[in-house]
């Protein structure tokens, strides 16, 4: 109803009333709620702590990437079984909107499917 009401003013060209443009308010900055006390509200803060940090240097022996990463079709592969590759080489493309996808870790490509699983060479 509510809809059919507002098709039929705008054919007659009526407007809305009660849609006026507005300003915020010059106070808005002094108005906001400090990070502190928004934590202590919601209960959080137990959860505000320091996250420790470790340097960690990961070696995968294998990794497995995924074709389709994205809504949408899966990347082209542009490797083959049994290929060679480097970190960060282009392993796959995509044409249209989408990502193109590059080798995490050098080595050997063991298959090339809905994924493409690399063999680090060690």
């Amino acid at each position: 109803m509510n809809q059919a009401l507002k098709a039929e003013f705008g054919r007659r060209g009526l407007k809305n009333p009660h849609n006026k443009e507005t300003e915020p308010k010059g106070t808005r900055f002094g108005r906001k709620t400090p990070t502190a006390r928004l934590i202590g509200r919601l209960a959080l803060s137990r959860y505000d702590v320091a996250a420790p940090w470790e340097d960690v240097q990961l070696s995968p022996r294998q990794v497995t990437i995924p074709l389709q990463q994205h809504i949408g079709k899966p990347a082209q592969p542009l490797v083959k079984k049994g290929q060679y590759v480097e970190a960060g080489q282009l392993i796959a493309k995509f044409e249209g909107l989408g990502a193109n996808i590059h080798a995490s870790i050098g080595g050997k490509v063991e298959s090339v499917d809905s994924a493409i699983v690399i063999r680090a060479a060690r």
